[in-house]
């Protein structure tokens, strides 16, 4: 009989460890520590009794793409993440996965047809078959119709072409003016 409970105690350990391990694999948090050189980060993923921070040890971030099309998105303090890692142990194999909007960070659209990358106050927008770029009260949009700019000015070289720009040698009939000024 000794023998059965010692086999039913080490399958209950073993049980219980593949449940933690399990319940690892995926954990949500946010970044508490950016490392931008290293392009790591620590996760907040819980805290203790005492209230103090539990971090992830240091691990790398997904990119959204790399290879012939690559992108660079930092990490910052606060980013919404899941730790993802695969044997249920936090370590090198560990990598953070910027997670799901938030009220504390709200997505930057709620367009069904658009793609929008927003940082800070520049905000890209694709359609199919349009993109627009605004910041600052200025805007330009490319569609199929040409190319619009609203706000602002637009220079050439430090010289205004935009509404309110003007030319030099400006002669009446069909003369050619000079280059604006």
């Amino acid at each position: 009989m000794a023998l059965l409970e010692q086999e039913i105690r080490r399958l209950h350990r073993k049980i219980n460890q593949t449940e933690r391990r399990l319940a690892s694999t995926k954990l949500k948090g946010a970044v508490a520590e950016v490392d931008a050189d290293k392009r790591r980060c620590r996760v907040k993923i819980g805290a203790t009794a005492e209230g103090k921070p539990v971090l992830s040890p240091w691990i790398e971030w997904r990119e959204p793409a790399n290879g012939f099309l690559a992108t660079h998105t930092p990490m910052r303090i606060g980013d919404l993440v899941t730790v993802e890692s695969p044997s249920g142990t936090l370590g090198s194999a560990s990598i953070a996965v910027r997670d799901a909007y938030s009220g504390a960070q709200p997505a930057p659209s709620a367009a069904e047809d658009a793609v929008v990358e927003k940082v800070g106050g520049l905000v890209i927008t694709r359609t199919d078959g349009a993109l627009e770029i605004a910041s600052g009260g200025v805007s330009v949009r490319i569609d199929g119709a040409g190319l619009t700019v609203t706000g602002g000015d637009v220079s050439h070289n430090g010289k205004s072409i935009g509404a309110e720009h003007m030319h030099d040698k400006v002669m009446s009939g069909d003369n050619t003016s000079g280059p604006p000024v």
